[in-house]
């Protein structure tokens, strides 16, 4: 129901993936691109969000806490299936969307709309791009984004989740 491709240009590195997203779209999903370029994944995309290099893993913090903050969590499944909600939830409180506007270049407005879009789907599938993990802290921010669908539950559904490398 609602695709990312975050930090992927995935009409050019992934063409088979873009016949899948193509199809869901048809099916009615809605496409998210994060790329801080405009690629040609970004202009086919309903939503292109532009943050400033390297700072993908302060955006998945501020949709964090919007998501905790306004109760979008799955809480059965953070119970059941993952370890260290607590410290994470008191965590991303530094991140409201203000201070992450400032970190992104992104509004805060659109942080937040974002955040509960991703929130209200539980079908929500990110798929990430190796080029994230290039940057310092990389490997943290991949492991960042791989949070968002544990808070809202997204790995328990057939088509949600996250997925950085389809390599064995």
């Amino acid at each position: 129901d609602l695709i990312v491709l975050w930090g992927i240009n995935a009409s050019y590195t992934h063409i088979n993936a873009m016949t899948l997203v193509k199809r869901a779209r048809r099916r009615g999903a809605f496409i998210v691109c994060i790329d801080p370029y405009r690629t040609q994944t970004a202009k086919t995309a309903d939503l292109h969000l532009m943050p400033r290099p390297g700072t993908d893993g302060a955006l998945a913090l501020g949709m964090m806490h919007v998501l905790i903050g306004e109760g979008l969590v799955d809480d059965d499944y953070v119970h059941r299936a993952t370890l260290g909600f607590t410290a994470l939830a008191e965590h991303v409180k530094q991140y409201d969307p203000e201070r992450v506007s400032r970190i992104t270049g992104l509004p805060a407005a659109e942080i937040v709309a974002f955040a509960r879009r991703y929130g209200a789907t539980k079908a929500a599938f990110i798929r990430v791009g190796i080029g994230l993990s290039r940057h310092d802290n990389g490997g943290m921010t991949c492991r960042t984004i791989a949070c968002l669908p544990a808070v809202t539950g997204a790995y328990a559904h057939p088509a949600g989740g996250a997925l950085l490398s389809s390599t064995a």
